[in-house]
């Protein structure tokens, strides 16, 4: 459908053993990461990994360019994750932290039911190569959005 001639095999190697090995390898990393450097030049450089990823997948058939795209994007995911889950220890007033994880963890959970259906209408009434530059477009708008916010972490924070 998709002119990707792949076996069910290599498609679930793709979209699921690549991705989840390097999540999970990427981990520890992310996480001194988190602890030593600005939250949001971790974000960024999170949008720039999956940036990458999304371009490379989206706009080729090759399977080794896809999985190495899988690559990238496990870990912007593994970064990802943890940036999303421990970001309010950073910048919410400790006081406030259970509150402010408390609607994350709601927030994370609707977003978990809604964005696939968006997705997959997308993709219907689409094709992956307009998924691809719609999904670009949205990291790109958020990156720059996130631009001016380094700044006033670093100050409040110290880190650089």
């Amino acid at each position: 459908m998709f002119h990707v001639n792949a076996t069910n095999e290599q498609i679930g190697v793709i979209l699921g053993a690549i991705p989840l090995m390097a999540r999970l390898l990427s981990t520890k990393v992310w996480g001194y990461l988190f602890d030593h450097f600005n939250l949001i030049s971790l974000r960024i450089a999170l949008n720039l990994i999956s940036f990458f990823s999304i371009l490379l997948f989206f706009f080729t058939t090759n399977l080794l360019l896809m999985s190495i795209a899988m690559v990238f994007f496990g870990l912007a995911f593994g970064g990802g994750r943890i940036m999303w889950q421990l970001w309010v220890t950073k910048i919410v007033p400790d006081d406030k932290v259970t509150s402010y994880m408390t609607a994350n963890t709601a927030a994370t959970g609707i977003q978990g039911l809604v964005a696939p259906i968006f997705g997959y209408l997308l993709l219907h009434f689409t094709n992956p190569e307009a998924v691809g530059w719609i999904a670009a477009l949205l990291v790109g708008i958020s990156t720059l959005i996130f631009m001016p916010a380094r700044i006033v972490l670093a100050k409040r924070s110290g880190l650089s």
